[in-house]
Formats: C-alpha cells, structure tokens, sequence
C-alpha cells in the first residue's frame, strides 16, 4: 500500500513539470539566464531549493548553459538554503564542470566563477568531495587544472583535519603531475600535519624523485 502511495505521489510530482504553462516558464527562465548579467534572477528559480524534486526542476532550466553571472548569482543565492546533499549535487553537476569549462575557454578563469567558488570554500568538506578530489582523481586531470586548483588552495585556507583527508586521497592514487602540484601547495601552506602524514609525504615525493 505504502509503495502504490508512493508511485502516486511521484506521479503527480512528476505531472507538474508536463503542464504547458510551468514548462513554458522554464524555458523562458533558461533563455533569461543564458543571457544574465546582473540584477534579479527569476522567482522560479529563487524557490527551486525548496521544492521536493529540486535537482530535476534545476536541469529543467538548463544550467549548463547559464551565463558565468549566472552561476555567481544562483550560486549565491542557493547555498545557505540546500541541504548538504542537495549542495553536493550542485557542486558535482555544476560549480565542477563549469570551472572546468572556463579553464581552458580562458587565459585566466572567469571573474564570476572565482567569486561562486570562494563561496562553495565556506562549506570546505563538501567544496572537496564534490569539486576539488573528483577533478584530481579523474584520468584526464591537466596540469591546467592541476595550477587552478593549486590557485584557490594557496588563496584560501581549510581546517586542517579536511586538508590531511585530501592528502590521504591524492597520495592513494597513481602519481600526476596536478597532484604533485596540489600537493605541493598544501605544503607550502603550513597546515599544522600530523608525523605520520608528514612521513607519507616524504615517502611520496621521494618515491616521485626516482
């Protein structure tokens, strides 16, 4: 019985998103914000956090092709109101391969998306799993990435205890360039370490030198 109230209930959330008249403000909200460049962005869009199937009514507006203001803005405005699941979607599905994007459309990454990943650095764990380890960890990592990722590292600083996970990861996948950059940075930054971490990296770069 549970599981038939269940289906119901998904199917008449799910009939929402077919009524001509929201599909139709969708799109219209997806053209507004391909062209954003300041100001208010559209109510739809402000209310999305709070509503059950947000990550569908999100890809309904199409974000992969909001402008870079549009990003900051959205960004902004949705982080003090997801939940952490919802956050580390955002990040994964957004924040990740827009600044991938304008790395290597750019000669220096977009103004607007600094500004939207110096907010994602206020929630650092979540800033990590979704967007810094994942693009580390990827088989096609660049060293272009490798030096932007480095960038924001040496900008901002994370607690320590997230800072000491990070190098666990980095260090428990095969050797890249980006990550003996990234790696590189961390040290550079003083963070108070444990010995034996301190030791794993010794055993690194050692093993890298050979």
């Amino acid at each position: 019985m549970n599981s038939y109230l269940a289906k119901k209930q998904k199917k008449n959330e799910l009939d929402i998103y077919l009524k001509p008249r929201l599909l139709k403000i969708l799109e219209r909200t997806t053209l507004f914000m391909k062209v954003y460049r300041s100001g208010k962005i559209p109510k739809i869009i402000r209310i999305l956090p709070s509503i059950k199937n947000f990550e569908e009514m999100l890809w309904l507006t199409r974000p992969d092709t909001w402008s870079n203001s549009a990003v900051y803005s959205i960004t902004r405005s949705f982080l003090p109101k997801l939940d952490k699941k919802q956050m580390s979607r955002f990040f994964s599905l957004i924040l990740a391969p827009r600044f991938q994007e304008t790395i290597f459309q750019r000669k220096s990454y977009s103004i607007h998306v600094q500004k939207a990943l110096k907010i994602s650095t206020n929630y650092p764990s979540i800033f990590f799993s979704s967007i810094v380890l994942p693009i580390c960890e990827s088989k096609h990592c660049s060293m272009k990435e490798g030096v932007a990722i480095s960038a924001i590292l040496m900008k901002y600083r994370f607690p320590p205890k997230i800072i000491i996970t990070v190098i666990v990861r980095l260090i428990n996948n095969p050797v890249s360039a980006p990550k003996c950059i990234i790696l590189k940075t961390i040290i550079n930054k003083n963070y108070l370490l444990p010995l034996r971490i301190i030791d794993i990296l010794v055993d690194f770069f050692d093993c890298k030198s050979k």
